[in-house]
């Protein structure tokens, strides 16, 4: 009896520590799964929440750009708004005047008449000054500008450059309030892009005329009377009479000077403009009077002066009526050595030297003279048309 009831507990006390090892497992067990399934389901909610509120704040950071560009952007496409050849044309049509050159000519018969020539020019200051081609205004005795409103009056040649065929014009007497011209940049150009053209072709009648056209290329070097031009190439129409007029782009802005036009048998459309950035440097000399030395001569380069054996400078071969060169007792055979002090052999370095002075300024020379050397003054004088 006593050896079943011990058999009984040590039966029980096994079973005991059986169920308590079992369930102690059990309760790890189902700890662990819950700690592991609570930290996903934290971890997923911590991101969806992250997710949320990032999203949220690049949302409105999204809407404060695009309110930002909507308040920025907005009025400055207002102020690049594009054109219309006609509003081209009536802002810049009344900068463009009508020039009419007068010159006295002797026929053979000895008889005196009066040539008139007709070209084109454009307002480049409130002052009255106008720019235009040198050979529109060459010889002239007497020029008339025909403005916009009809209105006609006398103008004078300030300046010229006859390299370049440019010359720069200024109104007479009471000028009033005068539209300018917008330059452009000629650098800028594209090839097919919009080209205007406006001009005086055939005189009074057809004054203003607009022709329209491309560009049809640009760097074109061409030989014009024996002199070599970069222009700006166009198959807007230019005729006689265009010479001196603006070419436009299609911001209204003069980005050349119209010049010439190839006429031959059987072409069409070959028109041609002086680049305005070779221009606008230029502008500043151009509109102050021109400066008179007298000087007519030959340039003496290295070449020349190595086969003549003689020193480079400037050869003079005559000297103008009443000029500055004359009144110094300069001489066809001098050779001018120095100019205001500084060592020249061309026309070109003593017209630059002479554009930094003003009329009636005295200018130290030195010549050659045969073999002897000497120095004397030359007296600036504004050039008289």
């Amino acid at each position: 009896m006593k050896k079943d009831e011990s058999i009984k507990k040590e039966e029980r006390h096994l079973f005991s520590i059986s169920f308590s090892g079992d369930f102690f497992r059990k309760v790890i067990s189902v700890f662990i799964i819950l700690t592991i399934l609570n930290t996903i389901i934290l971890t997923a909610l911590s991101f969806y929440m992250y997710s949320f509120i990032s999203n949220h704040d690049d949302k409105q950071k999204l809407n404060e750009i695009v309110y930002e560009k909507e308040v920025i952007v907005e009025p400055a496409s207002l102020e690049k708004e594009i054109l219309t050849i006609p509003d081209i044309v009536e802002n810049v049509s009344p900068s463009v005047v009508g020039i009419f050159n007068r010159e006295n000519v002797t026929n053979l018969l000895s008889e005196e008449a009066v040539n008139e020539g007709i070209g084109t020019g454009v307002i480049i200051s409130k002052e009255g000054l106008i720019l235009t081609n040198y050979h529109v205004v060459e010889g002239a005795t007497e020029i008339e500008v025909v403005l916009s409103n009809g209105k006609g009056m006398t103008a004078n040649i300030v300046n010229f450059d006859s390299n370049m065929d440019l010359a720069v014009i200024k109104l007479n007497g009471e000028i009033g309030s005068l539209p300018v011209a917008k330059l452009g940049d000629s650098d800028k150009l594209r090839t097919g892009e919009i080209a205007i053209a406006i001009g005086n072709p055939l005189g009074k009648q057809l004054m203003r005329s607009v022709t329209i056209g491309v560009i049809s290329a640009t760097g074109r070097e061409i030989a014009i009377n024996g002199k070599k031009f970069n222009l700006i190439q166009t198959d807007a129409a230019i005729n006689r009479g265009n010479s001196g007029g603006p070419l436009l782009n299609s911001k209204g802005e003069v980005i050349g000077i119209t010049t010439v036009k190839i006429t031959n048998a059987g072409v069409e459309g070959l028109g041609f403009a002086i680049p305005i950035n070779e221009i606008t440097p230029k502008i500043e000399i151009l509109s102050k009077p021109r400066l008179i030395h007298g000087l007519i001569g030959q340039d003496i380069t290295e070449d020349i002066a190595t086969k003549h054996n003689i020193p480079t400078g400037f050869y003079i071969t005559g000297v103008e009526p009443f000029s500055g060169a004359e009144m110094a007792g300069l001489r066809k055979g001098d050779i001018i050595l120095e100019y205001n002090k500084i060592r020249i052999s061309s026309l070109k370095e003593i017209d630059t030297i002479t554009n930094n002075f003003n009329s009636g300024d005295m200018i130290p020379v030195k010549i050659l003279r045969n073999t002897e050397i000497f120095d004397t003054k030359i007296r600036l004088q504004a050039y008289q048309p």
